[in-house]
């Protein structure tokens, strides 16, 4: 898979959000979580000037999952593909014939995405 490369408005600003409070337990949840994206070297260190806040989501097991409130991000990006097919029109064009159906869990998906050198200081967090 080709890496993502985003830009963003303004590149000049920061993007910065100030971290959301975050539990001791959310903290302990978090920690083996980042840990092992990093020794897989999904995530890397490194010194940013951007900061988006993080989440310790529990989940109905007891453990934690990590999330990234992009939304700062997601503001300052460049649309690239203004257009988006409605998800009503595509479903529309599958026959009455066929009899399979897939569902795809995309909670990991995220991590699975290289993102470009140039667009890796955006997704930074502390």
């Amino acid at each position: 898979m080709e890496p993502i490369s985003i830009e963003i408005e303004r590149p000049e600003d920061p993007i910065r959000v100030k971290q959301y409070p975050i539990s001791l337990e959310g903290r302990r949840g978090l920690k083996p979580i980042i840990e092992d994206l990093i020794a897989k070297g999904i995530l890397e260190p490194c010194m940013s000037r951007h900061n988006t806040p993080i989440l310790a989501v529990r989940k109905a097991d007891g453990s934690y999952q990590l999330v990234q409130d992009l939304r700062a991000v997601n503001e300052r990006t460049k649309t690239r593909f203004p257009v988006v097919a409605n998800p009503y029109t595509l479903l529309n064009r599958v026959s009455p014939e066929d009899i399979w159906c897939s569902v795809i869990d995309r909670k990991d998906a995220f991590w699975t995405c290289p993102l470009a050198e140039g667009s890796r200081d955006y997704f930074a967090f502390q």
